[in-house]
């Protein structure tokens, strides 16, 4: 591939972590607003 995919990317996704769809990612999320 052109770029490797970051590891805290993977895995964030593995631990199911979305963000505003799953309430947790990068930030938290309460509703539509990140908290």
């Amino acid at each position: 591939p052109a770029f490797q995919i970051p590891e805290i990317l993977r895995t964030k996704v593995r631990e199911g972590k979305l963000g505003r769809k799953s309430g947790e990612g990068f930030y938290k999320w309460d509703g539509d607003k990140r908290a």
